[in-house]
């Protein structure tokens, strides 16, 4: 039952919103099982998730950014994932903690970060380790493929294949390190269901959901996930 909440929440805000779901799903995870299981449990998931979630814009995805942004992405989660089997977790809490303040910040209009749309392949390195490490990739997919003008449906659309890349990568990387083993898969077939429907969800919901109420959902994210894992550390 907890899995199939999570799953259900993790795809719902992100059809809605295009990012945070991912984040908030892997807090809530952390909180029910290791921090380096969480996120194996989310990497392969997230995997079919955001395949679903392409495959149902799959006509507004901008596939040009997809393929310069998805070569740094794929390299720079599979180096992260190779890591993570050897970081304690402590430090992933950390990590996550991290990733998510940086998102609160951002939301907040802090600072500014707009990545050169020139550098797609580089950027996407390091937004791909960082998610393998940390994950909440989401919110730095997103800044990335604004500064490259990707807007509406097509931002969603795109969001996905790149999450879907990623993920895809740090699965593999999380599996070579030997983190994935028979007795989860219950629980990845549970998730992994889960977060269909909720992306089926919210693409009605997406319909309803405009202006100031998205711009809360897109704060509240990160500061659920920040709540979720310190209460978790």
């Amino acid at each position: 039952m907890q899995l199939l909440a999570i799953g259900l929440l993790g795809g719902v805000l992100t059809t809605v919103t295009g990012v945070g779901g991912g984040m908030v799903a892997l807090a809530l995870l952390s909180l029910i099982m290791p921090p380096a299981t969480a996120l194996a449990l989310s990497a392969g998931a997230l995997t079919i998730g955001n395949a679903h979630r392409a495959a149902l814009y799959r006509g507004a995805i901008d596939r040009r950014v997809v393929a310069r942004f998805g070569l740094g992405l794929a390299a720079g989660a599979l180096a992260g994932a190779l890591v993570v089997t050897a970081l304690p977790p402590a430090v992933l809490h950390a990590a996550l903690v991290a990733v998510a303040l940086f998102a609160i910040a951002r939301a907040l209009e802090l600072f500014a970060w707009t990545p050169s749309p020139r550098a797609l392949a580089g950027t996407g390195a390091v937004v791909g380790a960082v998610g393998a490490s940390a994950g909440g990739a989401g919110v730095l997919v997103s800044p990335v493929l604004l500064a490259a003008g990707v807007k509406g449906d097509g931002y969603v659309a795109t969001v996905a294949a790149s999450a879907l890349i990623l993920n895809g990568a740090r699965a593999a990387g999380y599996a070579l390190g030997g983190l994935y083993h028979p007795a989860m898969v219950p629980a990845l077939v549970t998730l992994t269901a889960a977060l269909i429907i909720g992306n089926l969800i919210g693409r009605r919901l997406r319909a309803w959901v405009r202006g100031p109420w998205l711009e809360r959902l897109e704060l509240a994210a990160p500061l659920a996930a920040v709540a979720v894992t310190l209460a978790g550390a």
